[in-house]
């Protein structure tokens, strides 16, 4: 994320939100309404903006426990 104000926890969410939901499928390979995965993620908050976070982790899972890299995967 960037600028230098902190955009509220409503647009933080939204942004990360639209971020990983772009970045879903190319990281998979596939569509997110095809796949068996769904993902999270972490976005700056108020306090954390303060100390100069700005990063948008994207988090891929599924619901039984997975060992190593979903990229690519196309589950």
């Amino acid at each position: 994320m960037t600028g230098d104000d902190f955009p509220g926890d409503a647009e933080a969410e939204k942004q990360a939100e639209d971020l990983c939901a772009k970045e879903f499928e190319p990281f998979v390979g596939i569509a997110l309404d095809d796949s068996e995965l769904g993902y999270t993620y972490l976005y700056p908050t108020s306090d954390t903006w303060q100390a100069k976070d700005r990063e948008i982790t994207c988090l891929v899972g599924a619901e039984d426990p997975t060992k190593g890299t979903l990229k690519g995967s196309k589950r």
